[in-house]
């Protein structure tokens, strides 16, 4: 079965079920509109009849019968909820497979222009890689997401236990989908996303007082009630319990602005409280083989129970929300107080866990995007690790280009100061073909398949000086960026540090001398360095310096043909230097020259 037709069989089950839960719903809502009338008839008949007992036990049964409907009525609309957002989660997947992957996130927040290779090889921004695998789900997924695109695996054991991690996930369907709607459901406001590690380290009302609040909270109560008691039974008058019930007020009274600061607070993390609950129990709930993802659910036990414990306490102080119940429950059991404090005590016990429960959420939302990205790939390949090339390919394509439209080739590059130097006309596919090398190297540094039916390669960082902006705000010209851009890039192999290296069009802000003369250098200095890459250039002339470095400079080209009065362009890679350029050519046919 394929990917489109699996999600299309999920689209069709979630309907049925959708059916069958909106019967159930109106199945409810009936029944409790009948129960509300026979409540009312009981009541009636009680009051005309003089069968107080029997009507009255009537409706009392009657009241619970409604009281169990309400319930089920908001379960059924819970599971609705779920439902409906599983069913947008399984049409969105439709969508990317087609190509549209509008809908997603894409990540432009996160983009670096001075990252090694980020902005070159649309790793971030409109049709990047991370708007191809993100999905809605959580702020820290979001996060970890993009972290794990800018900082590669370093190790090929690491990135096989990576491969390993999202074989095991991607089988996971219901699952990873599951995961995502309970995030998508779950999502507090915008303003309200932050981590709740500032609100943990809020200043403490209580618990630094903690030594004598707490007797006071044990005796203060039982004194007040016992004189209610006393009262109640004529041995006190009823001033005293008025007096210790106001006294009580006052002492909640004088703390009375804190506390309403601090429950406003923390009303506001309601709902983050309970998507980090909901999500903790389901990835507890999984089962994994996979050492890495089973230390990772480890991590998380009983967080979702120890969240569940906080939301009860704030519900309890949600109480004080009705005047009549606040003045009642603080003037006899000091309630703001106690559970303010019972409040702060859990913070104090779980600081450390919400930030590594936190950490728990945003690593395995990243897995379950990773891994939905691989399910959607049954074709590409996994990268293996290379012990003699630098990159061995074969039907290489590029990740962004639907299957029927795209044009494979077969690569390889030697470590170790082999450069490419690669030719052709304007529109050959050079520099979708430099992205296409680089996407495929950083990819497989991340633990993902690539496009090819075969890939293997040494793990190396990839720099790339493609996509030069000129910069008004720091008054740079275009060339003098591009050149601050490959000064980094030679300092950083100088460093020590082994890279691969893709450039496109160097030097383009100067003259043609200039510009080949420069080019020569900075293969010169490349090659010297022992640093390994591909330089795209419209200068074929610098082919002849395949002569002075036999085996270290490579030609290879795009080639053009002209067929009928139209340019023809097969986008296939070939051995030697561009025969064939377009550009006057092209500019005649627009009309540009004569």
């Amino acid at each position: 079965m394929s990917r489109k037709q699996e999600y299309q069989q999920r689209i069709q089950k979630l309907n049925s079920e959708l059916l069958l839960i909106s019967s159930n719903l109106n199945q409810i809502v009936v029944a409790r509109l009948l129960l509300a009338l026979a409540i009312i008839a009981c009541l009636v008949l009680a009051y005309y009849l003089n069968y107080q007992l029997v009507f009255g036990a009537l409706a009392f049964l009657f009241m619970a019968l409604f009281g169990l409907k309400v319930k089920q009525h908001i379960k059924q609309k819970r599971l609705l909820n779920h439902k409906q957002t599983l069913k947008a989660i399984n049409e969105n997947e439709l969508d990317c497979l087609a190509g549209n992957v509008s809908n997603n996130s894409s990540g432009k927040q996160f983009l670096q222009f001075d990252s090694a290779n980020a902005y070159d090889l649309d790793l971030f921004g409109d049709g990047s890689l991370y708007q191809h695998i993100h999905r809605d789900s959580t702020p820290e997924g979001a996060q970890e997401l993009a972290n794990n695109l800018l900082h590669t695996l370093n190790h090929f054991d690491e990135i096989t236990q990576r491969q390993q991690e999202l074989l095991e996930l991607h089988e996971k369907v219901e699952w990873r989908q599951n995961f995502l709607a309970i995030a998508q459901l779950n999502k507090p406001k915008k303003e309200n996303e932050g981590s709740l590690n500032q609100w943990l380290l809020d200043k403490e009302l209580f618990i630094s007082q903690k030594s004598w609040l707490k007797p006071l909270l044990l005796v203060g109560p039982l004194v007040c009630i016992g004189a209610i008691v006393l009262y109640s039974f004529s041995f006190i008058p009823s001033s005293v319990p008025v007096a210790i019930g106001l006294l009580q007020l006052g002492f909640v009274g004088r703390k009375l602005k804190a506390i309403n600061r601090f429950h406003f607070g923390l009303s506001k993390k309601q709902q983050v409280l309970e998507r980090m609950a909901s999500l903790l129990e389901h990835i507890e709930a999984g089962h994994f083989e996979h050492e890495n993802l089973f230390n990772l659910q480890t991590k998380s036990n009983a967080a979702g129970k120890a969240i569940r414990q906080l939301k009860r306490r704030i519900n309890l102080l949600d109480s004080r929300l009705n005047a009549m119940m606040a003045i009642v429950l603080n003037g006899v059991f000091l309630w703001d107080v106690r559970q303010v404090l019972a409040i702060e005590e859990w913070k104090a016990k779980h600081l450390a866990d919400t930030e590594k429960w936190l950490d728990v959420i945003a690593r395995m939302n990243a897995k379950i995007l990773f891994a939905n990205y691989v399910h959607n790939l049954p074709d590409f390949c996994w990268p293996k690790e290379s012990t003699s090339l630098l990159i061995e390919a074969k039907d290489l394509a590029h990740p962004f280009i639907q299957a029927e439209k795209r044009i494979s080739n077969h690569f390889e590059l030697e470590p170790n100061g082999q450069m490419i130097l690669l030719s052709g006309a304007n529109m050959s596919g050079k520099s979708t073909f430099l992205r296409t090398v680089g996407l495929a190297m950083v990819k497989a540094q991340m633990g993902l398949p690539v496009c090819a039916s075969s890939f293997s390669c040494m793990p190396l960082p990839v720099y790339t000086s493609m996509r030069i902006n000129d910069s008004l705000l720091d008054s740079e010209s275009y060339f003098y960026s591009e050149l601050k851009r490959l000064k980094m890039v030679i300092d950083e192999i100088k460093s020590g540090k082994k890279m691969m290296v893709l450039l496109d069009e160097i030097l383009r802000g100067t003259n043609s001398n200039d510009k080949h003369q420069g080019s020569i250098g900075l293969l010169d200095q490349l090659i010297s360095l022992k640093t390994s890459g591909i330089l795209a250039s419209h200068d074929i002339a610098l082919g002849s310096l395949a002569e002075t470095y036999p085996n270290k400079l490579i030609n290879k080209s795009f080639e053009v043909e002209n067929e009928n009065g139209e340019l023809v362009f097969d986008y296939k890679l070939r051995s030697g230097v561009c025969q064939n350029l377009n550009a006057s050519y092209l500019m005649k046919k627009m009309g540009i020259t004569g």
